[in-house]
């Protein structure tokens, strides 16, 4: 699948629901767009990204980017 804005933005529409229902859920719901975009993502690195957020502050944004 080639990766283009209307992809990107079909995907990300897809799991809109989860806005606003806390930082693990947008995680989980970021892997999903990965993935339905065609790029390998592995339960390990979904866990390891959603026990990482005990180590970064949010308010740091380049920090939480990393």
């Amino acid at each position: 699948m080639e990766i283009t804005r209307e992809t990107v933005s079909e995907a990300i529409h897809t799991f809109a629901s989860v806005r606003g229902h806390g930082t693990l859920q947008n995680v989980i719901a970021f892997a999903r767009v990965l993935k339905q975009l065609g790029v390998t993502v592995s339960l390990s690195q979904v866990l390891d990204a959603s026990r990482s957020l005990a180590f970064v502050s949010i308010g740091e944004r380049a920090d939480f980017r990393a």
